[in-house]
């Protein structure tokens, strides 16, 4: 619940860490809450810290991720209420992830791009989560600036040249806006 908690809990988990214990507390970031987003960026800097220590933490997380995402945004997943949650969670850390450099640059704009090529309500949704959660930061980092100008500039003509409905048009522009 806090970044101190979060950093003595790391140090904890140091000491008793195991192969087990490192594939338990794996699965439990991955299956968090959907419906407790707040607790995302402290995952992400539990699973940042524990990367430091145990290498192949991060990428397992990582490669669980991406796996998620690609399954919830496949064509034949049924586009339920509930469906939505799931998705959001998803990028929402997947984006907290990227903050902490866990997540890599290059697979974060390629999720981004797909979110702008689908264009549809969902994915605008997802975009504008992880926009707000990691947009700033990579549009500030010099690595990733002219990468995040470029989806910034697609995102506005999309949305001009589209005839979308006000409230996907508010979320486009808080998106821009946020970077």
């Amino acid at each position: 619940t806090s970044r101190e908690r979060m950093d003595e809990w790391a140090v904890e988990f140091c000491y008793m860490n195991s192969k087990r214990n490192r594939a338990k507390l794996l699965m439990a970031l991955f299956n968090s809450n959907r419906n407790m987003l707040e607790l995302l960026p402290h995952y992400a800097r539990l699973t940042a810290t524990l990367t430091k220590c145990m290498p192949d933490f991060g990428p397992r997380l990582v490669d669980l991720l991406e796996d998620e995402f690609k399954f919830l945004n496949s064509p034949k997943q049924n586009q339920g209420k509930s469906q939505i949650e799931s998705k959001l969670r998803n990028v929402r850390f997947i984006a907290e992830l990227t903050k902490f450099k866990v997540f890599p640059f290059a697979k974060t704009f390629n999720i981004l791009s797909l979110c702008i090529k689908e264009f549809r309500r969902e994915s605008l949704e997802q975009l504008s989560h992880m926009i707000d959660s990691c947009g700033r930061f990579l549009f500030l980092l010099p690595k990733t600036h002219p990468h995040m100008v470029k989806l910034m500039d697609i995102m506005q003509r999309k949305k001009e040249k589209r005839n979308i409905e006000m409230s996907m048009q508010g979320i486009i522009e808080n998106a821009i806006l946020t970077c």
